[in-house]
């Protein structure tokens, strides 16, 4: 009897995963936030908005990027990612 395709991987891996991705995003986006804050004279309250903001359109961009992957490989994807960043 042959494995055909079928879920991979659990909801609570997968839960996990990306609780754990937007945890760094947030980390990554507070040290972005402090230092490019204090050379914008942000306002805490924009520093924290920012921060949020940059975390959710990381895990976009990462979710829209993987689906571009899995659905027509790496070149593709790789295009998404350039224009995400730009």
């Amino acid at each position: 009897m042959e494995a055909g395709p079928g879920i991979t991987t659990d909801e609570r891996s997968l839960t996990q995963g990306l609780s754990i991705g937007f945890g760094l995003y947030l980390v990554a986006g507070v040290v972005l936030a402090v230092v490019g804050g204090i050379f914008a004279d942000m306002s805490p309250l924009q520093l924290v908005l920012w921060v949020v903001y940059a975390a959710i359109a990381a895990m976009v961009s990462e979710l829209i990027v993987g689906l571009s992957a899995m659905h027509a490989g790496w070149f593709p994807a790789f295009g998404t990612a350039l224009a995400f960043l730009g």
